[in-house]
């Protein structure tokens, strides 16, 4: 049993090089996308349901900017970890 977990903390690098390494563009792009489809129904909820005036906008508009902040600076904190 020692042997097989030792055999497979060997290939998890391995499995990581050829698996995970090419595909994390695809997944970043696809996670990208898909934030911008929820802010972007988020958005047309809320003025749907205030008629656009209302605090909510700024509060909005506030995650938005905090949102917008992670994409810039996820990446580098990942990949300095």
């Amino acid at each position: 049993m020692a042997r097989l977990v030792e055999k497979a903390a060997e290939l998890v690098p391995l499995i990581r090089d050829q698996v995970e390494s090419p595909l994390m563009g695809e997944f970043e792009n696809l996670s990208m996308l898909i934030a911008a489809l929820v802010m972007m129904l988020s958005f047309a909820r809320l003025l749907r349901e205030n008629d656009g005036g209302s605090k909510e906008l700024y509060y909005w508009v506030g995650r938005l900017v905090v949102c917008m902040i992670l994409f810039g600076t996820g990446p580098t904190i990942l990949n300095t970890m």
